[in-house]
């Protein structure tokens, strides 16, 4: 049985390499090199980091989609099965906290953009994942079965990783393997024990005329110790305010004698404000194309349209409210996503999560016939494929503007 590195080398071939240099637009020598470089990057990584409940959560996961039978579409850019990103999923577990650095790695040994080479590393991840999966749920392999068939072939594995990248990955220790070749003894010759005996006698030495000079210190010390006048206590200024994050909170009171309690400046008492000024009052259609009110406090789970962050649901109760205390204003809300996966699946969540929304404020008594939608995609995405997911997060969200 051909072993799994071998197998994961041929299965990521010249078709596959050519198909991922097509979709982001790299040579397809400059995407082999960085292939080369990234299949065994992860196994060694993953041999390091061993038989842990995330890696093998994201193998089976790969697996149940029956991701191994569409390697094709994989390196086109879809990575997505189920809401789930199964590259990124089993990238997570393997590199942890080390992504971004190796993404950069391999960026600069493949010469290109760290977005593609972010993108490629996914692809590959979801790959490697689909194998595995699907030796694991299909041919009964447990994930034990291929660790240890892994150990087998780390020589070669590890042969095969980029040099700037052992450190990286802290890949140093999985090299232990390897037996320490031990010098024949040599029979002691007297001149040994006089050497011995002339070091002892020299660290004898030694510790005295430390203990003697020890003893000086100390007493210079007794005598030369510096005085250092107390400081007056500066008085500190305390500011008692109902804040998250240094985000003061306000109350406002809505034209039907509702309140909501909302953060100083954020989207409500922006959007309350202008719906109260002459200039929406006398806004045109063009006056309002560019005023679009970004929710600052609602974020959705990664590849998800219908799983909100915690503390989303607040803003959304919020903004219904407002729009039921002003009947008369329509508006468009519009949907985005981040940079991980292709365009067209992109702008296909990024609507599905506008209608979200706009199923949500429908059920808090808001008239659907004044909410149309829009998805955005990756269009106004600000963080490329490979940041942390704290900040891609910020890329997955919602705004909204009023239309006459």
């Amino acid at each position: 049985m051909q072993k799994i590195y071998e197998t994961l080398k041929d299965l990521i071939g010249p078709e596959l390499v050519s198909k991922a240099a097509s979709t982001l637009g790299e040579s397809n020598a400059k995407v082999s090199t960085a292939v080369s470089a990234i299949i065994p990057s992860l196994l060694g990584k993953m041999l390091k980091e061993g038989n842990t409940g995330p890696i093998r959560e994201a193998i089976e996961t790969a697996g149940k989609n029956d991701v191994y039978k569409n390697l094709k579409g994989i390196f086109s850019g879809n990575c997505i099965y189920n809401n789930i990103n199964v590259g990124e999923k089993f990238q997570n577990a393997v590199l942890g906290n080390k992504s971004s650095e190796f993404v950069s790695a391999i960026a600069a040994k493949a010469g290109i953009p760290t977005a593609n080479a972010g993108k490629l590393t996914n692809y590959v991840s979801a790959a490697i994942a689909g194998y595995l999966g699907d030796r694991m749920v299909n041919h009964n392999d447990s994930c034990a079965d291929i660790f240890n068939e892994l150990e087998s072939e780390k020589p070669k594995i590890m042969a095969d990783i980029p040099s700037n990248i052992y450190s990286i990955l802290g890949l140093s220790p999985v090299l232990g393997n390897k037996e320490t070749v031990r010098e024949p003894e040599k029979k002691n010759n007297g001149w040994i024990i006089w050497l011995i005996i002339c070091l002892l006698l020299l660290l004898l030495l030694w510790f005295w005329w430390r203990s003697c000079n020890r003893n000086r210190v100390e007493q210079n010390r007794a005598n030369h110790i510096e005085r250092v006048e107390p400081q007056p206590e500066r008085e500190v200024a305390v500011v008692h305010q109902d804040n998250n994050n240094d985000r003061v909170r306000t109350e406002i009171t809505l034209p039907d004698g509702k309140t909501i309690n909302v953060y100083r400046r954020g989207a409500e008492e922006r959007m309350v404000n202008y719906l109260n000024s002459d200039a929406y009052k006398n806004a045109s259609e063009d006056d309002l194309k560019d005023r679009w009110f970004e929710f600052d406090n609602i974020e959705f789970e990664f590849a998800s349209a219908d799983e909100l962050t915690a503390g989303s649901e607040e803003q959304l109760r919020n903004i219904a409210q407002i729009l039921k205390s002003y009947p008369d204003a329509k508006v468009r809300i519009g949907g985005y996503a981040d940079k991980v996966g292709s365009d067209p699946s992109n702008m296909e969540l990024s609507k599905r999560r506008a209608e979200f929304i706009k199923s949500y404020f429908e059920k808090q008594g808001v008239n659907g016939s004044r909410i149309d939608t829009r998805g955005f995609g990756e269009e106004y995405a600000k963080y490329p494929a490979n940041a942390p997911d704290s900040l891609r997060a910020k890329d997955r969200d919602i705004a909204l503007r009023l239309v006459k």
